[in-house]
């Protein structure tokens, strides 16, 4: 069922894409996840599916502080805008959110679409901000990916089109193990403001011999691979007249880095016959590889919301209320395998 349950995920985000950006044009990809969030990466990879699918070109791509609307201009004379999916979407994570909206500010002639993201907004007078902001944009297409904030979104953004789409991670498809598993279970567990639960509340009894991880960024190892080009990227581009020449090359860079951190989650992924998670891209990882998942629901709800949206497809996706529930039924569908 779980096969079955991605394609149709996937068929539902081709025809939303199809329809909001069209086949065969050339476009940008903005907002390129430079860190080592693999969740973030898979839907960059997800996103970088589907374009190929519609026979679009990414020729323009940066990150939130590479990017030059000049050299984009040259590079995509005429094609859409896309603004990189995700959960940022709002004033937690600020600074993605004010370079959309400079973006946003910069570009009224061109059509812009930002790929499927979460909603969350604390401040209201930073969404007093961004309602004008994407207001005064007259092409522009807001993909949310959660279908119980998509009425009160279209309520909010009146000025623009608003449609659901399922988070674009799904589009990288199937993934291969690295290796065989060496423990029963791989614990996916924030450490951000996102997390409803301390790692160091996780009991000791209960956690057991299980491999408990989190994104992070590994400056040795892997890190090593892409980290150092990466930082001299952003350096170079602090300066206008190097951003032109180094566009193709930071292009290839970013591509290359994303494989390098898919590979690393992956490996740590394979680890586990089951994945227990509060991260949603770590539930997508484990329903990509093939693995029972276990989730607990994180503070903006996201987790919860993508189950009845999209996971309950999946008959292989359980949803729990903590860790300790989590944890028992991870045990319980391990030994059953």
């Amino acid at each position: 069922m779980n096969a079955s349950a991605i394609d149709h995920i996937q068929q539902r985000t081709r025809e939303v894409l199809h329809k909001v950006i069209g086949p065969g044009s050339g476009v940008a990809l903005l907002d390129f996840p430079n860190h080592a969030n693999a969740g973030d990466v898979l839907i960059y990879r997800g996103q970088l599916a589907y374009l190929s699918d519609l026979g679009c070109d990414v020729q323009y791509l940066c990150a939130y502080n590479t990017y030059d609307q000049a050299v984009m201009e040259e590079k995509v004379p005429n094609g859409p805008i896309l603004l990189q999916g995700g959960g940022s979407f709002g004033d937690r994570y600020r600074v993605y959110q004010e370079f959309r909206e400079r973006v946003i500010a910069e570009n009224p002639h061109r059509k812009i679409i930002q790929m499927p993201q979460t909603f969350e907004f604390s401040d209201p007078d930073f969404l007093a901000r961004t309602r004008e902001n994407y207001t005064r944009h007259p092409d522009l297409t807001i993909l949310i990916r959660h279908q119980h904030d998509l009425d009160r979104i279209a309520e909010l953004f009146p000025e623009n089109r608003v449609e659901f789409c399922p988070d674009a991670a799904f589009g990288a498809g199937r993934l291969r193990e690295a290796a065989e598993p060496d423990h029963d279970l791989v614990i996916m567990k924030r450490v951000d403001t996102e997390s409803l639960q301390d790692p160091k509340d996780l009991k000791p009894d209960l956690v057991g011999d299980a491999l408990v991880t989190d994104w992070r960024l590994e400056w040795f190892g892997s890190g090593l691979r892409w980290w150092p080009r990466s930082f001299l990227i952003v350096l170079l581009s602090t300066q206008a007249r190097f951003r032109p020449r180094i566009a193709d090359w930071s292009r290839r860079s970013f591509d290359r880095q994303s494989e390098i951190v898919m590979d690393q989650a992956i490996r740590v992924v394979s680890r586990g016959r089951v994945v227990v998670t509060d991260r949603l891209h770590g539930a997508i990882f484990g329903l990509l590889l093939g693995k029972p998942v276990v989730l607990v629901d994180n503070a903006n709800r996201k987790v919860s919301a993508a189950h009845r949206d999209y996971f309950s497809e999946a008959d292989t996706v359980h949803l729990t209320d903590d860790f300790d529930a989590a944890v028992k039924l991870g045990r319980e569908l391990a030994r059953s395998m």
